[in-house]
């Protein structure tokens, strides 16, 4: 009814649920009521919610029009206020949302395409403020050597989903390598280690921790999807074939034995729970999967 891409779920843990359109456009939904709200003038690629409170949260997006955005949802009067905005040089590529420990102020944290660096925002004072840049590709002389396809924020979360950022706190990243994808475990630098300026932003240099090859196989058109588990030492890795496993510790990956269920086809989209117990795959075939998630000890 709507064209819907990807992207939909619950807001928090309230009764209104979110769908993206192909047009920009993000509707809620609370029972049979419907609210539309314009982000972006194209599709919206990615979208996170940070909750306030219950009935007020933070609306982080991107969309094909190249912007990064930031709303203020109050579901008390169901408005959506425009608060910050920041235009891209080229597409987002993944965009993940946390809490920094000593702050307190969310931060956002983006890959786009043709730049192999991290960019890190924070909201303060209901602007989106660039605070660094983590280069993934260690020359200092070319800001792009391949493509970030997604990344997760790897430790516990906090009761409200959000992960609190600390100096142990680090970020998996896939790259777009062909055949075979890459795993870069990078350290997320605190915000006070960050020397902040709107106008000249710190590099960093000296963040990847490691940078592993995988047995994921992929090709150019590849959009791997990334879960980290809860409880355990690595992340679950959607892909071409199936269901993979990397061991981030250990530096090993493997194909899941789930290949007579999922029949090779495709995974379009994944998510596990906050808990890390299940886990849901939507594939290329339109099958849904819903999956018990058991950590071996």
């Amino acid at each position: 009814k709507f064209g819907i891409i990807r992207l939909c779920g619950s807001v928090g843990s309230t009764a209104y649920y979110y769908l993206c359109c192909l047009d920009g456009t993000l509707i809620l939904k609370n029972g049979d009521s419907n609210w539309a709200f314009k982000l972006h003038k194209r599709i919206i690629s990615h979208v996170k919610f940070i909750p306030r409170d219950n009935n007020f949260w933070l609306v982080v997006s991107c969309g094909l029009d190249n912007y990064l955005k930031l709303h203020l949802l109050d579901l008390t009067k169901l408005t959506l206020k425009e608060l910050s905005s920041v235009k891209l040089l080229s597409p987002c590529t993944s965009l993940q949302v946390a809490r920094e420990e000593v702050s307190g102020d969310p931060m956002v944290l983006l890959t786009r395409q043709d730049f192999t660096h991290v960019m890190c925002y924070k909201i303060s004072q209901q602007r989106l403020i660039v605070c660094y840049k983590i280069a993934l590709n260690n020359s200092q002389f070319s800001a792009f050597a391949f493509n970030v396809r997604d990344m997760v924020i790897l430790g516990d979360t906090a009761p409200d989903g959000l992960h609190n950022v600390s100096s142990r706190s680090t970020l998996a990243v896939v790259t777009s390598h062909i055949p075979f994808m890459r795993l870069l475990l990078v350290e997320i630098p605190t915000l006070d280690s960050a020397e902040i300026s709107e106008t000249n932003a710190k590099t960093f240099y000296d963040k990847v921790l490691r940078n592993m090859a995988t047995e994921v196989s992929q090709d150019p058109y590849s959009q791997p999807i990334l879960a980290a588990l809860q409880h355990g030492n690595g992340v679950l890795v959607g892909g071409n074939q199936g269901l993979y496993a990397i061991d981030i510790e250990q530096g090993d990956s493997w194909l899941l034995d789930v290949s007579q269920i999922l029949k090779g086809q495709r995974i379009k989209c994944m998510q596990a729970n906050r808990s890390g117990t299940k886990l849901v795959l939507s594939l290329s075939n339109r099958a849904v999967h819903l999956f018990n998630l058991v950590t071996k000890r």
